[in-house]
């Protein structure tokens, strides 16, 4: 289900002009009731795709070459779900679908549609020029919001959490400590430690520790 939905956001996404032009509702616009809680058609009576709509939808799609080949084939599927909701056999597709996507080539789509290869890598002169340098009055960014995105810069750059699961954890921790005698402050994973899959998964419990930001102790006057 998750699938058929993904490729119906992706038909929305790239092909809305030529959704609407066929008179397909936006998302959002179905029952509330229905399997997909109205996010999408999910009841006969509201698809009214056709063979040359889909084949139509399909094309434009992969001519926008904004989709990787796996995208397409997620809303493959999800025109596969409309063919079998309007009475079509079930895991086939519209008669058109098979040819046209015989005709297409994996190599003109792009690879990725975000670049998971860093823009920059700070070298350890820099890191230490960044996390021993300190905050005075001079500093053109707010006290306040230089801690916050030195923290996070740390969390980055230091101990080289990745920037969407990882510090979604961190972000959403549910539990802080902060140990001013000692000088450290630490945040717990929200649903422990990534990369575990099975029965494994979101049950080791894992912290992510730091010193307090540094700010100059004897700032100029």
């Amino acid at each position: 289900m998750c699938l058929i939905r993904y490729g119906w956001t992706l038909m929305w996404q790239e092909a809305e002009e030529e959704m609407r032009e066929h008179k397909i509702l936006p998302p959002g616009s179905y029952d509330p009731d229905n399997c997909h809680q109205g996010k999408m058609w999910g009841w006969p009576k509201e698809c009214n795709m056709t063979d040359n709509k889909a084949k139509r939808i399909l094309f434009v799609c992969y001519k926008s070459k904004k989709l990787t080949w796996p995208m397409l084939k997620a809303v493959r599927q999800s025109l596969s779900y409309a063919f079998e909701l309007c009475g079509g056999a079930k895991k086939k597709n519209w008669p058109s679908i098979k040819n046209l996507w015989r005709t297409f080539h994996e190599s003109n789509c792009p690879k990725t549609v975000h670049s998971t290869y860093p823009r920059k890598i700070p070298t350890p002169k820099e890191l230490k020029e960044a996390f021993t340098k300190g905050w005075t009055p001079e500093t053109p960014m707010c006290l306040m919001r230089w801690v916050v995105g030195e923290v996070a810069a740390f969390d980055w750059a230091v101990f080289g959490l990745r920037s969407n699961e990882d510090f979604n954890r961190v972000k959403f921790a549910p539990h802080h400590v902060l140990n001013v005698g000692e000088g450290w402050q630490a945040s717990k994973f929200r649903n422990g430690r990534c990369k575990l899959l099975g029965t494994d998964k979101g049950t080791r419990t894992w912290w992510i520790y730091r010193e307090p930001p540094a700010v100059c102790e004897n700032p100029p006057c």
